[in-house]
């Protein structure tokens, strides 16, 4: 059992405004920055001793390998998806317009999260399948083959095995 988690970190800006008649605040919020990341733990993964092989670690490699390409896709797509676009809303004060610009905003990106989030797990549940979680000698080689372009396309380089 490979633990790796997607993690998504971002944050926002936001513009504020008062209109001189009525005395309304309108506020804007916009993407600021994502970053993701692709975390391996290792104290939630484990292997039975007598089920040890390479070919059992080649195969759990790929489940990081897959969180580590969905997470740079994740930013690729928040950053396309939401990098120009604006949150805009209007309340008596500029606290209430900011909460509720930032309450869109965060509703937009959660949702962008979500559906990352369920590509992945759909993507390692499907290797999974395909694969009879490793033990489908061709299929693996088919999944490695897979994997090791898309993380030449995105320009990452696994590093060398020891």
């Amino acid at each position: 059992m490979t633990a790796c988690t997607l993690q998504i970190h971002y944050s926002d800006r936001a513009t504020s405004e008062q209109r001189t008649r009525g005395g309304w605040w309108t506020c804007t919020v916009q993407l600021a920055s994502v970053r993701t990341e692709a975390l391996f733990d290792p104290s939630k993964s484990w292997v039975k001793a007598d089920l040890k092989s390479d070919a059992l670690l080649a195969h759990e490699q790929i489940h990081f390998d897959l969180v580590h390409i969905q997470a740079r896709r994740a930013a690729a797509r928040i950053s396309r998806e939401l990098g120009a676009k604006a949150f805009t809303a209007e309340a008596a004060t500029e606290r209430e317009a900011r909460d509720l610009a930032r309450a869109r905003w965060i509703e937009e990106i959660e949702r962008l999260v979500a559906e990352e989030r369920a590509e992945l797990n759909e993507r390692n549940r499907l290797y999974d399948a395909e694969t009879e979680h490793g033990t489908r000698a061709v299929e693996q080689q088919r999944w490695a083959r897979l994997v090791e372009r898309e993380l030449r396309e995105l320009g990452i380089r696994r590093p060398a095995a020891r």
